[in-house]
């Protein structure tokens, strides 16, 4: 009789060992179910030429959200919409300038000159309909950059002033090290704006224009997108997205490119000037400043606009626990780009057929076995127009705040030095979706975690380029995992072929370690850093809790 009670302990006690190890079984399970080899065809097939870059709106972002919901059903991932559906519809208003009524119109010297789009000059971000007019001052790079050594503009006043700068194409050897500083380049006119200037007019570079010559191409004409059904909040002082946010009101502040011909026309030099001016820059010296009195620039701008629709593509893995099933663990990552300019494919691949990818193969190794929460996993539209896929998503309320432990995003994993990722937001709201990536990366993958882009307050803001900024800013703790930009970004070089799979596998098997171990915690994370956020919820977006709390004020004496 003792014997058989010694028996059944024995069968009770292993029972409760292999219990409690089932979870980092399937831990390990899904480590070794997310494989390099397995994200090979999806990625060619996501960046593939056809597909035409995956603008938003885009014939080829709507074949991508075909794919992604094909496979993420394959993968054993549900419905999570209303109807039974994986995707969630966001209807778009598209603007694009109106060739026919929009123009530069120069006055010098009692006579007027007119040049149009897209013939002589295109736009490189599409503002409100409108005119702007002012005086013309020329910048070379228009660029300040005081730890470069290089600074464009100095003291010079430009209020109202319509500013002329070079195209940034820098030699590898250049002075201002176009590579490791490419974003610094990127972010020229953000400056521009700031101090004043009612427009900015770009000098296409001389490969583009002998390019374009060549084919006999004129400026595309570029897309604004708005999705008049999206209102986000947005208070005075909160960092918004560089791209914009889905709530904001365009201002007419026009971004502009003209071919080199018309450029010298505008500030009456000869093309040979220009052409100088353009040797200096290229071999490192600075251009002086000029302004151009005498010389008006008008610039008038006409929209065209049009309905169209675009799609979030969602599918969730239900949780195990009758309890937890109906809290959440989000998993993102946006499937568009920026689609081709002036026939010319820029595929995407890093960003973020990359992202997107990582998220099948984290689908896949959670069909191993069930986490106790449920874990969401959204491809996100039109991420490159504001974010407005990711808020879209939480504005709906198909997928509740509240009940949303963190979210973990995947932007451009494939790229840059095989060995480290950079981490943003992750320490933010919640100390415990910092220490799980900690340790989570200690226990298993070994990369290093670099946090240098992950300030608010960082020149090029990466903290609120991606799709975790709206889920920090309604208040749920969320991180970006990203390998960073290099000189392919946002080019026809982000191909396939130059993807480092190796590392992809390593930062999506970090991204899967960090789901299950929130999604099997028995609460949702603490907001315990920020004093101001107590509660996930749109609440949340109407405070700037972001900026540092005002310094007490000290007693007088």
């Amino acid at each position: 009789m003792k014997q058989r009670n010694l028996f059944q302990q024995t069968i009770s006690v292993l029972f409760l060992l292999l219990a409690a190890a089932a979870p980092g079984l399937a831990q390990k399970k899904g480590l070794a179910a997310i494989q390099a080899k397995d994200m090979v065809l999806p990625l060619r097939f996501l960046s593939a030429q056809e597909l035409q870059g995956r603008n938003t709106p885009s014939c080829g972002l709507n074949i991508a959200a075909r794919y992604l919901a094909l496979n993420a059903e394959r993968a054993g991932l549900r419905p999570l919409l209303p109807g039974g559906s994986f995707f969630q519809e966001l209807a778009v208003e598209v603007s694009s300038v109106s060739a026919n009524r929009s123009w530069l119109r120069l006055t010098a010297e009692g006579k007027e000159q007119r040049y149009f789009c897209p013939r002589d000059f295109g736009l490189t971000r599409i503002p409100a309909a409108g005119r702007v007019e002012g005086k013309l001052i020329f910048l070379g790079l228009g660029l300040a950059a005081a730890h470069l050594q290089w600074n464009d503009i100095g003291p010079a006043d430009l209020k109202d002033k319509i500013a002329v700068i070079l195209d940034a194409t820098l030699p590898k050897d250049h002075i201002l090290k176009p590579e490791q500083n490419r974003a610094i380049l990127m972010s020229r006119t953000l400056e521009l704006r700031r101090r004043g200037a009612a427009a900015v007019i770009k000098v296409i570079s001389r490969e583009r224009e002998a390019e374009m010559a060549r084919r006999g191409l004129d400026f595309d004409l570029e897309l604004r997108t708005n999705f008049p059904d999206l209102k986000i909040e947005q208070p005075a002082g909160m960092p918004a997205s560089p791209f914009g946010q889905a709530s904001e009101s365009p201002t007419l502040f026009p971004e502009i490119e003209v071919r080199r011909a018309a450029a010298a026309s505008l500030l009456g030099i000869a093309p040979e000037e220009l052409e100088g001016w353009t040797d200096d820059l290229l071999q490192g010296r600075q251009v002086p400043q000029r302004e151009f009195p005498g010389r008006t620039l008008e610039i008038s701008l006409a929209l065209d606009k049009r309905p169209e629709k675009t799609w979030n593509v969602v599918g969730v893995r239900e949780g195990r626990d009758p309890a937890l099933k109906n809290e959440y663990i989000v998993l993102t990552a946006h499937y568009d780009h920026v689609g081709a300019r002036e026939g010319v494919v820029r595929p995407g691949s890093d960003d973020n057929a990359s992202g997107s990818v990582a998220l099948l193969e984290i689908a896949e190794a959670l069909s191993l076995e069930q986490p106790r929460r449920s874990v969401v996993f959204a491809w996100l539209t039109a991420e490159e127009k504001g974010l407005l896929g990711s808020y879209g998503l939480l504005a709906r309320g198909s997928l509740p705040a509240d009940r949303i432990s963190a979210d973990i995003n995947l932007d451009m994993i494939s790229r840059n030095a095989a060995d480290f990722v950079y981490l943003i937001g992750s320490d933010v709201l919640s100390s415990e979706l910092d220490q799980s990536v900690k340790a989570m990366n200690e226990r298993f993958i070994h990369l290093k975690l670099d946090y240098s882009l992950a300030s608010p307050s960082h020149p090029q803001r990466f903290f609120m380029r991606s799709d975790h900024y709206p889920f920090i800013r309604y208040g749920i703790p969320s991180l970006c995992l990203s390998g960073g930009i290099h000189p392919d970004y946002h080019q026809e070089g982000d191909t396939s072929d130059k993807a480092d799979f190796r590392k992809m596998e390593n930062v999506a098997r970090l991204a899967y370690l960090i789901a299950w171990d929130l999604a099997n915690r028995p609460a949702l994370l603490k907001l315990d850093i920020n004093p101001e956020v107590t509660q996930r919820g749109a609440q949340n977006l109407k405070h700037n809790w972001l900026q540092p709390p005002p310094k007490p004020a000290l007693p007088k004496k």
